[in-house]
């Protein structure tokens, strides 16, 4: 990661096991940020073999960093998408609005994988309240 005042920080996570602990990563992107939390979405390949549901062959998480003076830390995550777990996430996509994430699923990582929500507070130093509910 390059901050605009420093140099560039890399921060390692935790693979799921349905994801190819060999394949890059193929997608990044911020759904919000303040001034030491960053939320975003990471997308890499899934495991090879076994059978899936959506065929894209990807798995998706949703994490939440603390930027501390040390290092990058990751305080939550929670799987956005995963072709081997049949979780998939809906419109609209993920969003981070005044300390609050919220993600909709068609298909949540939760019992019964139903359409579900999560509600996570978010506070300032990347500690994270959390709800999922089913729709």
């Amino acid at each position: 990661m390059h901050g605009s005042s420093g140099p560039a920080r890399a921060i390692v996570v935790r693979r799921d096991p349905a994801s190819d602990p060999r394949s890059p990563i193929l997608d990044v992107h911020v759904v919000g940020e303040t001034a030491l939390v960053i939320v975003l979405v990471d997308t890499v390949q899934s495991r090879p073999g076994g059978m899936s549901y959506c065929q894209a062959g990807e798995e998706a998480t949703v994490r939440v960093l603390a930027l501390r003076p040390a290092a990058i830390v990751e305080t939550e995550h929670w799987k956005l998408g995963s072709c081997i777990d049949g979780i998939e996430a809906s419109a609209p996509p993920p969003r981070f609005t005044d300390g609050t994430l919220t993600v909709t699923w068609l298909h949540a990582p939760v019992a019964g994988k139903g359409p579900g929500v999560l509600r996570a507070t978010i506070a300032a130093d990347g500690t994270v309240a959390q709800a999922i509910t089913p729709n």
